[in-house]
């Protein structure tokens, strides 16, 4: 017999009573959603519509990051900007040489067009103008004056006489000034052999006595050659013999304070002696065991280094340079001119480098005639040289014969 279900809820009404809320969950969930992706879409659109798109930035220059210092009259860039330090695409392969050679014929240039346009200039009205004859051309000291040796050194390799070889090595070559100029033409000295001497104008003027003389003193520097003969410098006060003093950078750095003193005293003129007394050599020659400036850079180095720490000190670029040994090659004494500076030689070599006694000092020097150079040495008290010096030199004035410097 079959049984009659009652009018009890069905086995699935439970489960649908539990279903249908959670369908309408998910749909709502659904629906969220979809309303935050909405509204975010409106939002950035309204964003966009706002705020007009900033204009795309240049690409950064080529420099140092500029934020802590900024250039004057620069815009002011913001903390965190950064700029690549590299030279631009079309930068050439050596950009020291590139600047030197474009500042050299930057300066040429403008000396040109100076020359060009003499006399062609408008003249302000009350004001006086100097005459084109009198107007500054670019010479070799001004053209090199304040710029870094290496662009000293780059602009100097462009010159013609570099690339020849060396052909005459010695310490009287042609372009050494060994005697003053009054009397290099009339007379030309035995230890000037067979080279032409060619001194500065400037070296010396034409004497009123019997003669006049060049005391030269060199103070080489070094580990033995750093010490300062008090004595001699005192003595030459006293007497109001006037001398040029040729000093190296060494001997500089040991002696700042005496540098300093022989500089301000008008008795005394300094000059070039080299940063560290070496010959002068474009391919390193050496002469006596000491080594010559290997190249052009070293040479560089060598003469306008020194002539900078002696300006540094005395206010003054000296007119006159001496290598060490007083050795020459023919090309660096090409460049040595060509940096604006004279070449001092010697006629008599007074104590031959301080290895002579007082009396062989003295000899030597009593032995000078009108228009001598005399080469001796002020850094080696416990050498000949003082005594030798102050028995001689009271005897030449005797005899009438004068002293100068070179410049005088």
């Amino acid at each position: 017999m079959a049984l009659k279900r009652t009018k009890e809820q069905p086995r699935s009404s439970r489960s649908k009573k539990i279903r249908r809320p959670k369908l309408h969950l998910r749909w709502g969930r659904i629906l969220m959603a979809f309303s935050l992706i909405s509204l975010c879409s409106a939002g950035v659109w309204l964003i966009a519509l706002r705020e007009p798109a900033a204009p795309e930035a240049s690409p950064p220059a080529a420099s140092a990051v500029q934020t802590a210092n900024p250039q004057p009259g620069g815009n002011k860039t913001l903390p965190g900007d950064i700029f690549v330090d590299k030279a631009p695409p079309s930068a050439p392969a050596d950009p020291l040489l590139a600047k030197a050679v474009q500042e050299r014929d930057a300066a040429l240039n403008a000396a040109r067009a100076g020359n060009a346009t003499q006399g062609n200039q408008p003249t302000n009205q009350g004001a006086s103008q100097p005459p084109a004859a009198k107007q500054a051309q670019p010479t070799a000291s001004n053209l090199y004056a304040g710029k870094d040796l290496r662009i000293v050194t780059a602009e100097l390799a462009t010159h013609k006489f570099i690339g020849n070889s060396p052909e005459t090595w010695g310490e009287h070559i042609a372009g050494t000034t060994n005697m003053l100029s009054h009397v290099w033409e009339s007379r030309q000295h035995p230890a000037a052999g067979n080279y032409t001497l060619t001194p500065q104008k400037t070296a010396g003027p034409v004497p009123q006595s019997k003669g006049t003389v060049a005391l030269t003193l060199d103070a080489c520097g070094g580990p033995k050659g750093s010490g300062y003969d008090e004595e001699l410098i005192d003595f030459l006060r006293e007497q109001h013999i006037p001398a040029t003093l040729f000093l190296t950078s060494s001997w500089i750095h040991k002696n700042p304070l005496v540098a300093r003193q022989l500089a301000a005293d008008p008795l005394f003129e300094v000059a070039a002696h080299g940063t560290a007394h070496k010959p002068a050599s474009i391919n390193g020659r050496s002469v006596y065991g000491i080594k010559g400036t290997a190249n052009l850079a070293a040479l560089v180095k060598e003469v306008e280094g020194n002539a900078r720490d002696i300006e540094a000190v005395t206010g003054k670029r000296p007119r006159w340079y001496r290598s060490g040994t007083a050795y020459y090659d023919d090309i660096a004494a090409a460049v040595i001119r060509q940096l604006g500076i004279g070449i001092a030689g010697y006629s008599i070599a007074g104590d031959e480098g301080a290895t002579l006694n007082a009396s062989q000092v003295e000899a030597k020097v009593l032995g000078a005639q009108d228009g001598d150079i005399l080469l001796l040495h002020m850094n080696r008290p416990q050498s000949g040289t003082r005594e030798g010096l102050m028995q001689a030199l009271p005897k030449l004035r005797e005899k009438g014969m004068g002293f100068t410097r070179l410049s005088q």
